[in-house]
């Protein structure tokens, strides 16, 4: 008599196996597909970084919080006109390195105006954490949620009192490269590619940026490697304040100079205009800062001014406005792990003043 429950585990090992034969190839293409776009992405950046006339300031590369990269974003009449590209992000981590890449898609919207060519490739620079935080809640949507505003480019050093929106967008098509607005289109995740590159269901961005055991290809290393080259990024292996009457105790004009750095208080206050919440308050803080200090050229803010509102060093007050504590240097010098060289108390008023409090 035979034994059927012998013949069923061969059986079931025999279908496993021609399962796994046949699925394994797929996974495998699916990964291939994540490695190639990031080739692309490297072959892109590395192209327009490369030109010493239209590359992208390497002081904004350093105070950004993220960067996107979409090479290839085919195109209708607009640059992007209801047409999809396919990307991805790396965001800063806290120790000046970059972190894993998340794949993303970019669809509908308009860039600029209207060019030559069928497809072009895009550049974003997330110059505040809050921005992503809002992409991987779903919530973010240009024009609504933010304007990608064009951004600068070129080695000429960046003009002290220029501020810049919390996103800038950069375009090349047909071999032009500059700074472009974004307007209207969905910045999604891709999560498709995302759970088929790490080979882990249900991943998320979250868990994506702040991974340290993905199981990733080497390609990564290479992204890192290039994105070193061009920014000033570690390798991979709250304060207290009082506020005052609008520009009441501001002190007088003058200037504070560490290790050629040199940073000018003006006893005027600025105003920029009603502001609506601590998120545009701590923006406001920093490129304060930013401007004293002689530009994002000289000087960055130290990332936790660049990161979610939650870990910014600032105290409410009982005016209502709010008193920002934070240290900056050079460009870089946190992920070198550098002494800070400037320390400043600034207060923002829901008003818009933005005072300068002190300067060390």
């Amino acid at each position: 008599m035979i034994n059927r429950k012998i013949l069923a585990l061969p059986l079931t090992l025999a279908l496993s196996a021609t399962m796994t034969a046949t699925l394994a190839p797929a996974a495998l293409a699916d990964r291939q597909d994540g490695i190639e776009k990031i080739e692309d992405v490297v072959e892109v950046f590395d192209e327009i970084m490369a030109d010493r006339n239209t590359r992208i300031p390497q002081s904004l590369i350093d105070s950004s919080a993220g960067i996107a990269v979409i090479p290839d974003l085919a195109q209708g009449g607009f640059i992007v006109g209801g047409k999809r590209g396919n990307g991805l992000l790396v965001m800063r981590q806290p120790d000046g390195s970059w972190s894993n890449p998340a794949f993303l898609t970019l669809t509908g919207g308009s860039i600029g105006l209207q060019v030559g060519g069928k497809s072009s490739d895009v550049i974003l620079l997330f110059r505040d954490r809050d921005d992503i935080d809002d992409l991987m809640e779903g919530n973010f949507e240009f024009g609504v949620s933010a304007s990608g505003t064009a951004g600068p480019v070129g080695e000429t050093a960046l003009d002290s009192t220029a501020t810049f929106a919390d996103i800038l967008s950069y375009s090349r098509s047909s071999g032009l490269f500059g700074g472009v607005a974004l307007e209207g289109g969905d910045l999604d995740f891709d999560d498709d590619r995302n759970e088929d590159f790490y080979d882990r269901k249900n991943i998320t961005p979250d868990q994506i940026f702040r991974g340290t055991n993905l199981d990733a290809p080497d390609t990564v290393q290479d992204l890192w490697s290039m994105l070193g080259q061009y920014s000033t990024a570690s390798s991979r292996s709250s304060s207290s304040g009082s506020g005052s009457g609008s520009g009441s105790n501001a002190s007088p004009s003058r200037s504070t100079a560490r290790s050629g750095l040199t940073c000018n208080q003006d006893s005027q206050t600025k105003n920029i205009g009603p502001l609506s919440n601590v998120r545009a308050a701590k923006n406001a803080a920093r490129q304060r800062i930013e401007e004293a200090c002689g530009g994002l050229s000289v000087y960055q803010a130290e990332f936790a001014m660049h990161g979610p509102v939650s870990d910014s060093p600032y105290v409410t007050n009982s005016n209502g406005s709010w008193t920002f504590t934070f240290s900056g240097g050079t460009p870089g010098w946190e992920s070198r792990n550098s002494t800070p060289e400037v320390l400043s108390v600034v207060t923002v008023f829901p008003n818009g003043d933005v005072v300068i409090d002190s300067l060390d």
